[in-house]
């Protein structure tokens, strides 16, 4: 992704949701959601920045993915 990230997910059911953007060493650098929501549809997106508004290097990211008992992890690529 150039300028943001657009994650889209569903839950069926109220779970504790948890996404975060880690690095290559596993540091988190932005915590997206960390709250108990309702099942549904939801979107959100990340403009490359990290928990204190400054830019991220271009690189190679994970996206982390945990709602109640389900966990998935996403490589992305920031190219600006």
């Amino acid at each position: 992704f150039r300028s943001h990230l657009v994650i889209r997910y569903t839950l069926d059911a109220e779970r504790l949701t948890l996404i975060e953007v880690h690095d290559l060493t596993g540091r988190v650098v932005r915590r997206l959601v960390n709250s108990r929501q309702k099942p549904g549809h939801y979107t959100l997106s990340w403009n490359g920045t990290d928990m204190l508004g400054r830019r991220v290097a271009n690189g190679v990211y994970f996206c982390r993915m945990v709602a109640g008992d389900y966990r998935a992890t996403r490589k992305v690529v920031l190219e600006r």
